[in-house]
């Protein structure tokens, strides 16, 4: 074992997950890998979906100690169906989506052995924000977030809680936000992890897959489908 590296159990897996697409994100993809390869806790299998323009791109940019465990998959649609895709396609124990213009901190899983051996099967970390350096810190209250965001999206998840959830809705707007929602109604027990993820990159002056920048009238869309989904589950 290298110096620094984090002590895994021998039978606990853990998948990462990331989609690229269209022509403003693969400038980033460089910056992921280096995240990837920071990691003291190193993937056991990662899911990469791209589109056909980004398929030259993304075979290239694998890093060699990754192409044996990665799984790369071609398809076509809206951010929320590659994030679907991704999900439904792990196989490990745990895994966590990050956008492909975040990069993964090392030790943004020193803490998921202890999340598993407590039966946890979500868990909620912090972020570090890319343009002022500052801590997003999630709070999982099953009481509030089916009205609000309490935690950051995209937090790494058990795939047996996945599955019970059935996921988020294709073509979903706020799909991390429908996921939570999912996993209060499904009873998702929570760990509450000191770890900071990813230097998370919001996108000021630039359109992103998921944060500032969206079309105008994604929030109203986005909210409505929310309310169907709580409306759907009694929450």
């Amino acid at each position: 074992m290298a110096i620094g590296a984090t002590m895994k159990s021998d039978s606990l897996t853990l998948g990462l997950g990331v989609c690229l697409f269209g022509t403003t994100y693969s400038e980033f993809l460089p910056t992921y890998w280096t995240g990837v390869q920071s990691l003291l806790r190193q993937p056991d299998s990662i899911v990469l979906a791209h589109d056909a323009q980004n398929k030259e791109l993304v075979h290239s940019a694998i890093p060699q100690k990754y192409k044996n465990i990665t799984k790369i998959i071609e398809m076509e649609g809206e951010f929320a169906d590659f994030m679907l895709r991704i999900q439904t396609e792990q196989t490990a124990d745990w895994f966590s989506l990050i956008g492909v213009d975040d990069c993964y901190l090392p030790g943004a899983f020193d803490e998921l052995d202890q999340a598993d051996a407590k039966g946890c099967d979500i868990y909620i970390d912090k972020l570090q924000l890319k343009h002022d350096g500052s801590i997003m810190e999630g709070r999982w209250i099953p009481e509030l977030i089916p009205s609000q965001m309490t935690c950051p999206g995209s937090a790494p998840i058990k795939r047996e809680l996945f599955e019970r959830t059935g996921g988020h809705t294709k073509g979903a707007i706020f799909d991390d936000w429908e996921l939570y929602i999912r996993c209060v109604a499904a009873g998702a027990k929570p760990f509450h992890a000191t770890t900071v993820r990813c230097i998370y990159d919001i996108g000021y002056g630039r359109v992103t897959m998921s944060g500032i920048g969206r079309p105008s009238d994604h929030d109203s869309i986005g909210k409505a489908h929310i309310q169907q989904v709580r409306a759907e589950l009694g929450l």
